[in-house]
């Protein structure tokens, strides 16, 4: 490994194109890395008998949430929704406790 400059002797000028080339750097290990990574997952897939895109695919499908619940309640102001679900958002408890707004005004 080669010896690392002594930083506190360095001027600004050369800080800054230290970092310069540590942020490059940087960027082509983790690239090297993720090939490699890559590489290695493709192997084993083959090796297995599965079809890379297939696997890759379904993770890209695995990044979606729950089911979207429709809207039960709307702000006659702004139009936002609420689903009924999860924590009050603030237009609605406004419109009910201060508005004297019940369910049944805020319904979809």
């Amino acid at each position: 490994m080669t010896a690392l400059p002594n930083i506190k002797k360095l001027d600004l000028k050369q800080l800054q194109e230290l970092s310069e080339l540590i942020s490059e750097r940087i960027e082509e290990v983790k690239t090297e890395a993720e090939e490699s990574f890559i590489a290695e997952i493709k192997k084993q897939a083959d090796e297995r008998g599965l079809d890379y895109s297939t696997i890759v695919k379904s993770m890209k499908q695995g990044k979606r949430k729950g089911k979207v619940v429709t809207a039960k309640y709307r702000d006659p102001v702004t139009g936002k929704t609420w689903s009924g679900r999860g924590r009050k958002p603030t237009w609605f408890i406004e419109a009910t406790e201060q508005g004297g707004k019940t369910l049944e005004d805020l319904a979809v």
